[in-house]
């Protein structure tokens, strides 16, 4: 083959790396503005949201347990709904 197309199939490559990782990132952005739970109206990103709903007095100390679970599972999804740990079981 020639040289020069070579090079230029490189060059394309590199391009289209490029390209999958700028959406990839993308992608991830945009899952993460997804996960949250909702608690009585009220969207919660984090675990100092919860806390604060808590502190509020809007439910009791089992509850709060049940949602930072809840959250906890929300958070370690992935794209397909699976946690890291349900794919390195399916590993094992």
């Amino acid at each position: 083959m020639n040289s020069a197309y070579i090079d230029g199939l490189e060059i394309v490559k590199k391009e289209l790396k490029k390209l999958s990782k700028k959406y990839e990132d993308k992608i991830e952005k945009e899952n993460a503005k997804n996960k949250y739970i909702t608690i009585q109206g009220g969207k919660c990103y984090t675990e100092d949201d919860i806390r604060d709903m808590y502190e509020g007095d809007c439910f009791d100390g089992r509850a709060y347990d049940r949602y930072l679970d809840k959250l906890q599972k929300k958070l370690n999804q992935d794209i397909y709904g699976k946690s890291k740990y349900e794919y390195a079981k399916n590993a094992i």
